[in-house]
């Protein structure tokens, strides 16, 4: 796209000016025009130039246009509303079956890893060599297990695993039910490419299984010509120390048994043996986490309910059976330390009438850190700009306005 430059007063082509044209023959026929989605990540404001219009954009904006019509809407001219959110625990609600501090009282449950194990899981289909993940679970879940026999003398710590695979893909090994290492790509790319797992450990001796899980991590929306197929999982070879696994056959499961057997709903739940605990502390990887809690009142309008995903690490959230998405508590690449987020909405359709029981649980993939730091909080937007909140607030949170 061109921009105006003022430097030598002319229109030049920039590296910072997208236009996302949507066109489409069904469109045109049914009457609707030509519009695009104008981006500009310049830092300044900016004059710009599409489709014979030419206007002011903001830094960092967006503008509709149409191309019969010209601009719609433009991102700079919003005026953003003057509120802040005020973050108080459910305890504010009278809530009970929480322990101290706002912490729900956790009881918990281990995924099975091997297929020997998980009895009551996914069916099982073996092949020569590992099937790609997509076409086995036909995109219904997010997690497939891949199982083979381990070479011969198992895996040494600080062995290398190089499995084929794609981009926003996670990987966990195991040698039998010990986790050996992990390794992921959470690049917004669309391309082949190696998933390298260095061994923290050795094989457990006895060990003759190698599992490995898989979970995406989203597909690109690239359509374009060329841009291929949308594969996820082991899409090719897994060598240790650079020796390519064969001969051996693969199992492939296509989910974890807990999502399989719906345990995350009250009807389901006990389905699966649960221990009290923990309360305090970590806990192992591939552990599902599940709470009850009872609100007092109903939410009123414009209250919201947020959990708190602080002291854990990756996983998925359900409210009474509900899936409300993956959580993931990566740092940010500014070196600060802290998550790129730590707040996720949870649905307040989903909760049940006051007064009665919800459930809410937790499928822990890669083991959290501290389960007596999640917790659910009450929001709601209150006029004015609020004081800007503290670095790392989120850690120990009791109330909090932002």
């Amino acid at each position: 796209m061109q921009y105006y430059n003022t430097g030598n007063n002319s229109w030049s082509t920039g590296p910072e000016q997208q236009a996302f044209v949507y066109n489409s023959t069904e469109g045109r026929a049914a009457g609707l025009g030509v519009v695009a989605f104008v981006e500009s990540s310049a830092g300044i404001p900016l004059r710009v130039r599409w489709a014979g219009f030419e206007f002011d954009m903001g830094a960092d904006s967006i503008a509709i246009v149409d191309a019969s019509l010209g601009v719609q809407w433009l991102s700079s001219a919003v005026t953003a509303p003057q509120t802040h959110r005020v973050y108080n625990p459910i305890s504010d609600l009278g809530a009970s079956g929480l322990g101290p501090g706002n912490s729900l009282q956790w009881s918990s449950w281990g995924e099975p890893v091997l297929a020997s194990e998980a009895k009551q899981g996914p069916p099982s289909k073996s092949a020569s060599a590992p099937i790609e993940q997509g076409a086995f679970t036909t995109g219904l879940t997010e997690y497939m297990w891949y199982e083979t026999t381990l070479p011969a003398g198992g895996i040494k710590a600080g062995d290398s695993i190089a499995i084929a695979s794609r981009s926003a893909n996670a990987l966990l090994a195991f040698a039998g039910d010990a986790l050996l290492g992990v390794a992921d790509d959470h690049s917004h790319g669309d391309k082949d490419l190696t998933l390298t797992i260095t061994a923290t450990d050795a094989s457990p001796a006895g060990a003759s299984k190698l599992a490995i899980l898989s979970e995406t991590l989203g597909y690109s929306n690239d359509m374009s010509t060329g841009s291929g197929p949308k594969t996820k999982g082991i899409i090719g070879a897994v060598k240790i120390n650079g020796n390519e696994l064969s001969g051996a056959q693969w199992t492939m499961r296509g989910d974890l048994t807990g999502n399989f057997l719906k345990i995350g709903s009250a009807g389901n739940k006990d389905k699966v043996t649960w221990t009290k605990g923990p309360t305090t502390g970590a806990s192992p990887r591939l552990t599902w986490l599940q709470a009850d809690f009872t609100l007092a009142r109903a939410l009123a309008p414009g209250e919201r309910l947020h959990f708190n995903a602080t002291g854990l690490g990756r996983g998925h959230l359900f409210l009474n059976g509900n899936d409300a998405g993956r959580y993931w508590t990566i740092q940010r690449n500014d070196k600060s330390g802290e998550a790129t987020q730590t707040m996720y909405h949870m649905p307040t359709a989903w909760l049940n009438p006051a007064g009665t029981s919800n459930l809410i649980t937790v499928a822990e993939v890669l083991g959290a850190s501290a389960v007596e730091q999640p917790g659910l909080f009450v929001v709601s937007m209150q006029p004015g700009s609020g004081p800007v909140p503290s670095s790392g607030w989120g850690d120990g949170v009791n109330s909090c306005e932002m």
